[in-house]
């Protein structure tokens, strides 16, 4: 005998709602019109009242309007459908949620609720005639809203504060039916229905009354003021070293009890948890790692070919590290001298935090030092030479630097300095004889202290920085089982090799074989002067090729080798195969009396199978064997 409400269980905006159902052909049409929306339906006893949507956030009242529904008022001239497209004209309305109000929806609910009140689409209702088109009040059917924030009784904020924290939600809107919500809530109402993601249109555009901020309010209430609302980035580039020194910084942050998010040319991780291997150095990866809600910093590798195709994938830094800037990648991307190659990755030091971040930057490359004269924002320099230049005007100046002097790692500032380690201590510098170890840790030093970690977890973290467990691919060291080292890296540009050459002419005092080969999309006179470097250090050299030859023929790359030595050091021997771990085979089998032999690899898996296969043990730390007399001691 009383009347009903049908609605869909599963709905939204008011879609196959009906309400004030009287009868029973009535509740049957309406059962059909929900079931269109939802296979499962609600039917519920009618409480007569006016409809109010109140919003709650973060326990608080935010907002309350009073619901209206769609509705025409009557002209005497026009039918109910014209008046519809008069109102669905105004400016105010649109589709969805394009606009403040939504237009006016003729279907099935509106049909039924016209035909109950005796009309059509075709009637003409009188001058000034008040036309509902339908009981539900959503603004999604065409409804409109008056701000009744102010005139909410205590007793209906109390009510909705407690659906809230009931249901559990930060966010949330209760649309509730009662006679007035200016009364006590002791007359009578119902709770309809407690929304977690509630529009908020009706408070911003009411019809009537004063518009409410609430999108502030919800995001005051996930970003107080005084909450942190970014994670620290630290962004690293360069031509040689920015992989070791990304993963020394992750180190370093990791070792201090951070959670961080790093990319790198090997892979994303988290937490030291690989997400997502390969290739990933660039901005998609930045942004896959700045989504992560668990991260308290991000480290990120920042490649030159992701700068140039799809820019840094962040905004700004709070550290933009430059390792170093020499020719490689010439003739790629449309770079075609040094200076394009500093203008691309200059972008790292430039895009950094108004007043608070820092340019990290290798004073020893003169590119870098230039560079520096033009950053808007503070410059910390690094240098493995402790008469730099630079740095001494640098620090004249008051500015912060770090450097290498005495073999220890010194921070300074200004007149003031710190010692932070030695750097012979540190397992990766091979006892200090791989100079650009120490470049990159002081580069990672830096980055750290500028975000807190101070000097003391600085050196710890970076004395158990080893490459067998933290810095695969780059200088790897495998002890063979006849005393010979193998030691792995990635070289594959002049400088690279440069830096591997001095490494080893420290270690040994002679030239030691090696096999090398070198990336085909380089320029042709990259690759030379990359084979003249090698030939500097090493002989003899096991001329071998990458699997992918990056459009070359096969066999070209290696004859641009093999000439550019034969050409300046007719006496370097040079032998090609191009399997590189056939080439590695042959290096092992012929030279097994050596103490140390270099492996320049495109991939390390197949290299590090190889020699574990014949017996190898990866370690960290370089003996040269007794049998050698001019070095009996660990170097």
């Amino acid at each position: 005998d009383k009347p009903v409400v049908v609605k869909p269980l599963n709905g939204s905006q008011g879609r196959g709602v009906s309400i004030d159902l009287k009868d029973l052909h009535s509740t049957v049409q309406a059962f059909y019109i929900a079931q269109a929306v939802s296979p499962q339906v609600v039917v519920e006893s009618y409480l007569p009242g006016r409809q109010y949507r109140l919003l709650v956030v973060d326990g608080q009242l935010i907002a309350a309007s009073e619901r209206i529904p769609a509705q025409v008022i009557g002209d005497g001239v026009h039918a109910i459908q014209d008046l519809i497209e008069m109102v669905n004209r105004q400016p105010n309305r649109g589709d969805g949620h394009e606009k403040p109000l939504t237009k006016i929806v003729i279907d099935d609910v509106a049909q039924r609720f016209l035909q109950v009140s005796g009309r059509t689409l075709d009637s003409v209702p009188g001058v000034g005639e008040i036309v509902l088109l339908r009981d539900s009040a959503n603004l999604s059917t065409g409804g409109t809203a008056m701000d009744v924030t102010a005139d909410v009784h205590p007793t209906y904020q109390s009510v909705a504060i407690r659906c809230a924290r009931a249901i559990g939600l930060d966010v949330c809107g209760i649309d509730l039916i009662c006679a007035d919500i200016r009364t006590n809530a002791e007359a009578g109402y119902a709770v309809i229905e407690v929304n977690a993601a509630p529009g908020i249109r009706m408070h911003h555009y009411p019809s009537i009354g004063q518009p409410r901020d609430a999108a502030a309010a919800i995001i005051e209430s996930l970003y107080p003021d005084a909450t942190k609302t970014r994670v620290p980035v630290v962004s690293v580039t360069g031509t040689n070293g920015k992989t070791t020194t990304t993963r020394m910084i992750n180190h370093i942050l990791r070792s201090a009890g951070l959670a961080v998010g790093m990319t790198t040319t090997d892979g994303v991780y988290i937490n030291d948890d690989l997400v997502l291997p390969g290739d990933n150095a660039g901005p998609r990866s930045a942004q896959l790692v700045l989504s992560d809600s668990e991260i308290d910093v991000a480290v990120l590798e920042t490649a030159r070919g992701g700068i140039i195709r799809g820019g840094l994938g962040y905004q700004v830094a709070d550290v933009g590290v430059i390792t170093n800037v020499a020719k490689d990648h010439i003739g790629q991307d449309g770079l075609h001298t040094l200076e394009d190659i500093v203008h691309v990755k200059s972008l790292v030091a430039e895009c950094i935090m108004p007043h608070s971040g820092i340019a990290v930057l290798n004073a020893d490359d003169p590119q870098l030092v230039k560079l520096a004269a033009r950053l808007k924002h503070p410059v910390v320099f690094i240098s493995t030479h402790e008469h730099n230049g630079a740095v001494s005007r640098h620090l004249a100046r008051g500015g912060t630097a770090f450097f290498l002097r005495d073999g220890w790692m010194i921070e300074a500032a200004g007149a003031l300095e710190w010692r932070i380690a030695r750097a012979d201590e540190l397992p990766i510098t091979l006892q200090g004889a791989a100079q650009f170890h120490i470049a990159n840790a002081l580069c990672a030093i830096a980055a750290a202290r500028h975000l807190g970690i101070n000097r003391q977890k600085c050196a710890q973290a970076l004395r158990q920085f080893r490459s067998d467990m933290h810095n695969h691919g780059r200088v790897n060291l495998f002890k063979m089982p006849s005393g010979t080292h193998v030691i792995a890296d990635y070289g594959h540009n002049p400088d690279g090799i440069r830096a591997i050459g001095e490494m080893v002419a420290k270690l040994t005092q002679s030239r030691v074989p090696a096999i090398i080969g070198f990336p085909g999309d380089r320029d042709d006179e990259i690759i030379q002067e990359a084979a003249r470097t090698a030939a500097t250090y090493f002989n003899p050299l096991y001329v071998k090729e990458d699997g992918d030859t990056r459009g070359r023929r096969r066999g070209e790359v290696a004859q641009l080798i093999v000439d550019a030595v034969r050409d300046a050091f007719p006496d370097v021997k040079t032998l090609i195969e191009y399997d590189e771990c056939k080439a590695l085979e042959n290096a092992l089998n012929e030279q097994r009396d050596q103490p140390l032999l270099l492996m320049f690899h495109e991939e390390l898996h197949p290299v590090k199978a190889l020699l574990e296969r014949r017996g190898a043990k990866e370690v960290h730390a370089l003996l040269v064997e007794e049998r050698q007399p001019s070095a009996t001691h660990a170097i």
